[in-house]
């Protein structure tokens, strides 16, 4: 085993290194809200070259619909040196259109000056994955609802109820309440409801 005499010095270079070959946005924002710095990642990630936005107001780059969280998170992450955040808005794109992107936030003073790092990460396709099965999964629900068969769907490891429709309700007689998280066990007793 290594010990960490062994780990090469983190010099300059060698952090300029590892910036610049990030796959996230690295920032740093000053106490008016200005970027004045950003990892050249800022042009593979969202089309704009090195350095055109710097001493751009971040919040201009922040969906309208994102400001008054992004600007609530940003008041709270700037209380206390050292406070870390994280959140979620969209952010524009050079193309013009908007990207969903996680933001890691910390906040510290260096040389008196407030200052905040963002990390930056893309997170369109994962979050449109989501959308996608959050809009699956309701169309599944209202389609086993509706369906007027008996359906039931249950935990094969232990019988245990996860769901059952209105056919199901109607004929065992019991509530859809009383079945969810209950064993189907519970429901073959001889004696009528």
């Amino acid at each position: 085993m290594s010990s960490s005499a062994d780990l090469p010095l983190l010099t300059n270079d060698l952090f300029q290194l590892l910036v610049e070959n990030t796959s996230d946005v690295i920032s740093l924002i000053d106490h008016n809200g200005l970027i004045i710095y950003q990892s050249p990642s800022i042009e593979s990630v969202f089309g704009y070259p090195k350095g055109e936005l710097l001493r751009t107001q971040v919040m201009d780059l922040v969906h309208p619909d994102d400001l008054g969280h992004a600007r609530a998170v940003l008041a709270e992450l700037t209380e206390e040196d050292g406070n870390t955040q994280r959140l979620e808005v969209r952010f524009k794109h050079k193309r013009g259109s908007w990207c969903f992107v996680e933001v890691q936030a910390r906040f510290f003073v260096h040389s008196s000056s407030p200052l905040v790092v963002l990390n930056t990460r893309d997170i369109t396709d994962s979050h449109k994955i989501k959308l996608e099965l959050s809009q699956s999964n309701e169309l599944f629900q209202t389609a086993f609802r509706a369906n007027s068969n008996i359906c039931s769907l249950t935990k094969v490891s232990d019988g245990e109820f996860i769901d059952v429709n209105a056919a199901w309700e109607k004929a065992t007689g019991w509530s859809r309440k009383e079945a969810i998280n209950n064993t189907c066990l519970l429901y073959t007793s001889p004696s009528p409801r």
